[in-house]
């Protein structure tokens, strides 16, 4: 099973173009509310994006897998 997902995950990202930045972060906090880590590494995400910099950011760059 493990096996399985590992070669997907594989198959999925050996199509995309390698990230540049790697941001990481806490998303939530124990009540569900986004962290002011998260709010601020969005902003960083989006200033990046703005300069055409391949970020990976979980909360956009997962969103679609």
């Amino acid at each position: 099973m493990i096996e399985g997902i590992q070669k997907k995950i594989l198959a999925i990202s050996s199509k995309l173009d390698p990230y540049e930045v790697f941001i990481c972060y806490k998303e939530s906090e124990e009540d569900g509310e986004r962290t002011a880590d998260s709010v601020l590494a969005q902003d960083i995400y989006a200033e990046l994006d703005r300069q055409g910099i391949r970020t990976f950011f979980s909360r956009i760059s997962l969103k679609e897998k």
